[in-house]
């Protein structure tokens, strides 16, 4: 049975089961031993390349995979598209550490919920873990800016209220969190964003919160500096 994310996975009773996919293997072990220390979630696999990832994850169908970009067989990037087509209710967070303009363009249109660099901080790591399996979407917007480059404010169609909701959406708040804030409805914040994406021309979340990002329309969750993963041996990628 497909493991269908439930509105709100950040409940307290609910372990957020991840799956980590990077072929450098300290790194990658030392990532699945820190996410696992953390209360609330759990690594249940970790591959090293794209194909023996795609198997294993169709078997064990985790909340989250964090994938990272170069990858022997297939490239992270397409392991991020054909999840998105197969199990598209998984969060999808890609990793890589020279991010670049193409490559963040077609990891945001291959339909990832986050990207994040791998110099970020273990507290980084796993605020994006948990606010990202909520079911919201991460992205830095000095990154945003640079690589997509940035535009005037420019919110064509939006209302007031669909305003607030774009922007609460970009400051990482869940749809739950977003309906406590503007004392609405789910189902009305739900109404709200399909209005956004429609207007927007945007496929979903990440589209839209990349939109706010780039023309200054949000805000994100600040980053603190603390202890960093190790990158490993290999080639910087």
């Amino acid at each position: 049975m497909n493991r269908k994310m439930v509105a709100d996975v950040g409940a307290a009773s609910h372990v957020v089961r991840v799956y980590i996919l990077d072929d450098q293997v300290l790194f990658r072990q030392t990532l699945a031993e820190v996410v696992a220390s953390r209360p609330g979630l759990d690594v249940v696999g970790q591959a090293g390349e794209g194909i023996q990832a795609l198997r294993d994850i169709a078997q064990l169908e985790p909340d989250l995979v964090m994938v990272d970009v170069g990858l022997p067989t297939i490239d992270g990037i397409e392991v991020c598209r054909r999840l998105r087509a197969t199990q598209p209710w998984i969060r999808l967070v890609l990793v890589t550490a020279y991010p670049g303009p193409d490559l963040f363009r077609r990891a945001v249109e291959s339909g990832i919920d986050a990207f994040l660099l791998k110099d970020a901080t273990i507290d980084d790591v796993v605020d994006t873990i948990r606010i990202t399996a909520r079911g919201t979407s991460m992205f830095n917007s000095a990154l945003v800016r640079q690589y997509l480059g940035g535009a005037a404010a420019n919110a064509p169609g939006l209302t007031r209220r669909e305003l607030q909701v774009l922007r609460s959406m970009t400051a990482g708040r869940s749809n739950r969190e977003i309906a406590a804030d503007l004392s609405i409805h789910e189902k009305t914040v739900r109404n709200h964003l399909s209005n956004i994406y429609d207007k927007l021309d945007v496929r979903g979340r990440a589209q839209a919160v990349v939109y706010a990002i780039q023309n200054g329309l949000g805000t994100e969750v600040p980053s603190r500096p603390e202890q960093r993963l190790p990158m490993g041996t290999g080639p910087r990628r």
